[in-house]
């Protein structure tokens, strides 16, 4: 093939893939979701376009792309064989991984070259994990952060979950990034989501991105919002955010609900202060993802105005 036909082939297949990559994000979120009752439909439709990558990915020599699509498709296939649950450790092995191939895309040329063993064995390591010890796990944590909020609402401060549309707030507060989190830092604790602060200042590109966090502060609302320069839907009380988790019988797991249950209980009757909150419902069991890629984009031009 003639080197500029082969360019030309290249091109198109990076943009047919980015294309069949578009919304996998929003299907897998919408897959976790549904836990045990699996929508093959839904996992064809993901499965499929990973499959596409793969076949053309092989084709045109780029082992790297094939190889991490291919541990993508075993996970995806396990699934709609039923063979496996779509829980949360599952489906964020699926998101890194996909994430991983868009960038992969995003420098064709170089894709051969990039490491992606890790990916590879975080989906590989779903296959054989042990669902209940996840599950356990998600319980434990979920105590400790409530019982790290309660503390803190004790001692009369307000603990929130804030949706931070990153670029959109160093605008607003004329920041970069770093300058950004360390004057977050200097009105309250991070309770939870330093990781995520870390992997977003580690990327390489400016990123639309909202990021998630649990935070406590002594400042009211008003001042909170306009110190950070984020609207009032950013901000949910800490104790809501937290949703249901699909529950397997075990009686270990349900020892370890009746304690969460009674720590919210005790927790959420100090709603935080300020307007607008008050009714704090009782949390359930692990935090909610971030939002798709679609509605974290729209902060740029508008702080949240899509928050859920």
């Amino acid at each position: 093939m003639d080197p500029n036909e082969l360019d030309d082939v290249v091109a198109e297949f990076v943009v047919e893939s980015k294309e069949h990559l578009d919304d996998v994000e929003t299907k897998l979120l919408r897959i976790e979701q549904k836990g045990e009752d699996i929508d093959s439909d839904l996992v064809n439709e993901v499965f499929r376009a990973i499959h596409s990558v793969k076949g053309a990915a092989g084709f045109l020599g780029f082992k790297t792309l094939g190889d991490l699509a291919h541990a993508l498709e075993s996970v995806l296939d396990r699934i709609r064989q039923r063979d496996l649950v779509p829980q949360r450790c599952v489906v964020e092995a699926l998101l890194e991984g996909t994430d991983r191939l868009v960038q992969l895309l995003g420098a064709i040329d170089a894709s051969n070259g990039e490491d992606v063993s890790k990916e590879i064995a975080r989906l590989q390591s779903v296959l054989c994990a042990d669902p209940e010890a996840d599950i356990l796990e998600d319980f434990d944590k979920a105590k400790d952060l409530l019982a790290t909020i309660d503390e803190h609402e004790r001692e009369g401060r307000n603990a929130w979950t804030i949706s931070i549309p990153v670029q959109a707030c160093c605008l607003a507060t004329d920041r970069e990034p770093e300058g950004f989190f360390r004057h977050l830092r200097k009105h309250g604790d991070i309770l939870d989501g330093e990781d995520e602060i870390r992997f977003f200042l580690a990327k390489s590109e400016p990123s639309l991105e909202e990021i998630r966090i649990l935070f406590a502060t002594d400042l009211p609302i008003d001042d909170l919002c306009s110190t950070l320069g984020i609207d009032e839907d950013c901000l949910v009380p800490a104790f809501n955010s937290f949703e249901p988790l699909r529950l397997l019988p075990s009686a270990g797991r349900r020892r370890r609900t009746k304690s969460l249950q009674r720590t919210a209980q005790r927790s959420t009757r100090r709603a935080p202060r300020g307007k607008g909150h008050q009714g704090a419902r009782p949390p359930a069991l692990r935090p909610r993802r971030a939002r798709t890629r679609a509605s974290r984009a729209s902060a740029s031009t508008s702080p949240c105005s899509t928050a859920s």
